[in-house]
């Protein structure tokens, strides 16, 4: 099939609604419409001809692709550790692209305590100056985690997939992302 479409040439004094005309319309509207096998499949431009996007997985949405679409899930839940050492006690990048992708996300992450004590952990987006202070656990950017426990944090990252970090103590702990959103 001629893509995307192959204009037909009026013929002067011409009707050009003629049978031949519509002929080669039709014939081209029938090879669009063939790529359509099932309720739900959608039609876009591909690299050199019309090609069909499969319908999706309910609940999924149409994302546009470095160029085609594709379905993807609204909320990504892939629980994977993406830290595993001393918290540092200055704000430090932790760099979440290895599961979030080299974009902004939101991320809902877990952190685990080991040490004796409450420990306080605090997140923000790379290269934010303000963050909320608050220790109460699920606050948006901090954690007041409890001894050999673990919290739950939501924070968004910057463009590169990235946030800054730190804890007041300085202690060992593991950081797992959740889930997050695109």
């Amino acid at each position: 099939m001629a893509f995307p479409y192959v204009k037909t040439n009026w013929v002067a004094n011409v009707t050009p609604l003629s049978e031949a005309n519509m002929d080669h319309l039709e014939t081209q509207f029938d090879d669009v419409i063939a790529l359509l096998t099932i309720r739900g499949d959608l039609i876009y431009r591909g690299a050199a001809t019309w090609e069909r996007l499969a319908k999706g997985t309910e609940g999924y949405y149409l994302r546009q692709g470095a160029n085609d679409p594709a379905w993807t899930s609204v909320i990504t839940v892939a629980t994977t550790e993406v830290f595993d050492g001393d918290a540092p006690a200055a704000f430090t990048d932790l760099d979440l692209s290895a599961v979030v992708g080299t974009n902004a996300a939101l991320v809902y992450l877990k952190i685990y305590n080991p040490e004796a004590g409450p420990v306080v952990f605090t997140f923000r987006a790379n290269g934010e100056v303000e963050y909320v202070t608050g220790t109460e656990d699920g606050s948006p950017s901090c954690s007041n985690i409890q001894a050999t426990d673990f919290g739950m944090v939501i924070v968004h990252t910057d463009d590169a997939g990235k946030v800054e970090w730190k804890s007041a103590a300085g202690v060992g702990t593991t950081v797992d992302v959740v889930a997050y959103i695109r």
